[in-house]
């Protein structure tokens, strides 16, 4: 009897922490967008990137953020997610454009043209970790 409530005790344990499906993160319509004026955004600045967002986690996700740029992708430096409660929050992620980008990537050879992209790790449990990928749309970066 007692090795069968263990063996019933590891199904549930492993259902819980590897198989059980988390939604944490609800993405609503029109986010990951970028703020600037006219969705341009000079090197050295910060692209505001609007998100609107119901989160059903208290801890805040581990982020990651990088810059895609004519088919580059640049990594940009760490950043934290704001430490929100659970419910539905709109926040604004000041994300810094580097100013030693590639000057022919911002010039006539080069359109200048870019994308945030956005990853989001949330911690469900010691065995489990659910990753959210976003893009922003496109903007312009001013050499």
């Amino acid at each position: 009897m007692i090795v069968l409530g263990a063996f019933a005790s590891l199904i549930v344990w492993t259902v819980w922490s590897v198989l059980y499906p988390y939604d944490i993160l609800q993405v609503k319509p029109g986010s990951w967008t970028v703020q600037n004026v006219d969705k341009r955004v000079p090197r050295g600045d910060s692209a505001m990137l609007y998100v609107d967002y119901c989160a059903d986690s208290s801890e805040p996700p581990r982020m990651e953020a990088r810059l895609l740029q004519e088919g580059r992708l640049l990594p940009l430096r760490p950043h934290k997610f704001p430490a929100a409660t659970k419910g539905c929050h709109a926040i604004t992620l000041p994300l810094a454009i580097p100013r030693v980008l590639s000057i022919e990537s911002t010039t006539a050879k080069g359109t200048g043209l870019a994308q945030l992209e956005l990853t989001l790790h949330y911690r469900i449990n010691p065995l489990r970790e659910i990753t959210y990928k976003f893009t922003s749309e496109t903007f312009l970066i001013d050499p």
